[in-house]
C-alpha cells in the first residue's frame, strides 16, 4: 500500500472521540534519543564516577535489557544526584529539539493524547495547532491524574512523567522499580485501560517490545 493511500485510510478512520497512543518513535522523529541510544548517553555520565557501573550498564544495553541498564544508573550508581537527574533530563530540556515535525500529526482530530514520553514536544505541537485553530490549548495532566480520563477530553497525559527539567526527573518511569511500582497500581492502571475500553485508539510510535505495550 503506497503512503498516500495509507494516510488516506488512516484519516478517514478517525472518529472524534480518538485518543492518540504515542511512543519513543514520536520523539525519535524529532530528534529525541530512543532507548539504546538514550541509556548509552547515561552510560557516558556512570563512566566518570564508576567504570564498572557503566560497563554493565552497556551489557545491559547490549542486550537489550533496557530498564536493568536503567535500573543500574539511577539505584546502584555511586554519583551526586543532582548529576544524574541533569544527565536523565538532558536530552529533553527546552531547545534541545523542534517540535515543528509533530505539526501533521497533531492536527489530526484527537480527543486527547497519552505519551509515555518524557519530552514535551507533542504537548506543544497540539497546543500551536490549537492557537493556530483558536481553540483552548490542551491540559497538561500527570501520571497522578489517570481516574476517570475517559470522561474528558482535551488533554496530555504524560503517563511515565516529564523530564525537561533536572527537578522532575526523579519522579519519572525509568527503570524495572518504577515500571513494577506503577503498573501493579490499580490507580495508576484504571485511566488507561478506561480509555481502551471506551475510545477509538490510535497507537503511534510504540513496539509491540515495548514494556509499556506488554503491560497491557
Amino acid at each position: 500500500m503506497k503512503t498516500d493511500d495509507l494516510a488516506t485510510r488512516l484519516i478517514e478512520a478517525l472518529r472524534d472521540d480518538t485518543v492518540l497512543f504515542a511512543g519513543a518513535g514520536c520523539s525519535a522523529k524529532v530528534g529525541i534519543p530512543v532507548w539504546a541510544d538514550y541509556l548509552k548517553h547515561l552510560a557516558l555520565t556512570a563512566e566518570r564516577y564508576e567504570p564498572e557501573v557503566a560497563a554493565l550498564m552497556r551489557k545491559r544495553i547490549d542486550s537489550e535489557k533496557f530498564l536493568a541498564a536503567a535500573f543500574l544508573f539511577k539505584h546502584e550508581l555511586q554519583a551526586p544526584e543532582g548529576d544524574k537527574w541533569a544527565a536523565i533530563c538532558a536530552p529533553f530540556g527546552a531547545g534541545t529539539y523542534s517540535h515543528e515535525p509533530l505539526l501533521p500529526l497533531v492536527s489530526l482530530s484527537f480527543r486527547a493524547i497519552v505519551t509515555t514520553n518524557f519530552d514535551s514536544s507533542l504537548f506543544d505541537a497540539w497546543g500551536d495547532i490549537a492557537t493556530q485553530r483558536k481553540i483552548p490549548r490542551p491540559q497538561l495532566l500527570a501520571r497522578e491524574h489517570t481516574r476517570g480520563i475517559a470522561y474528558i477530553s482535551n488533554f496530555c497525559l504524560f503517563l511515565h512523567g516529564r523530564a525537561s527539567l533536572p527537578i522532575q526527573a526523579e519522579n519519572i518511569v525509568l527503570d524495572t522499580k518504577d515500571y513494577e511500582q506503577c503498573y501493579n497500581d490499580q490507580a495508576f492502571t484504571d485511566g488507561p485501560l478506561q480509555l481502551l475500553g471506551a475510545r477509538t485508539c490510535l497507537f503511534v510510535g510504540f513496539s509491540f517490545r515495548d514494556p509499556e505495550s506488554l503491560q497491557y
